[in-house]
């Protein structure tokens, strides 16, 4: 599918989560894209119910750029688009970091666990990667990491 393709410039994490959105939006309408009408579209946003906002929001990002891609390529009308509004998801994110003596309290405890604890929470400290990310990195040997709780 060309719009998987065009995925590319979005980080893996991203593409991933957006096919399986797409995915999901088309198994749901069950039909040809080139049919989507607003009526799929609104049937696809009850489908949500249950999900928190930002989910919500996510899930509505994603097709939403499915569908715009294929306004682009002139394969439906602008309709079903309009349906598709994202709600307003509240920054839960801002002020949530570790202050540096939080930091060097984690890497001490990490460290009297073991050196590969503390590898990765000062990978994760020190990079601002996500566990989640660093959990679908591969490594050398193309094995991926498994972060356990």
């Amino acid at each position: 599918m060309v719009f998987i393709e065009s995925l590319r410039v979005r980080s893996e994490h991203t593409a991933r989560s957006y096919r399986h959105c797409v995915r999901r939006f088309l198994q749901m309408i069950g039909k040809p894209v080139e049919q989507v009408t607003v009526g799929d579209a609104a049937s696809y946003l009850s489908t949500l119910d249950g999900l928190s906002p930002a989910s919500k929001a996510h899930h509505i990002s994603a097709v939403r750029s499915f569908l715009r891609f294929l306004q682009g390529q002139g394969v439906i009308p602008t309709t079903p688009l309009d349906v598709l509004r994202r709600p307003r998801v509240a920054i839960t994110s801002m002020n949530r970091y570790l202050t540096q003596s939080e930091a060097e309290q984690l890497l001490a405890a990490a460290e009297e666990l073991s050196w590969q604890a503390y590898v990765t929470c000062a990978l994760l400290v020190l990079t601002g990667m996500r566990v989640s990310e660093l959990d679908e990195e591969p490594g050398p040997s193309g094995d991926t990491c498994t972060v356990t709780p």
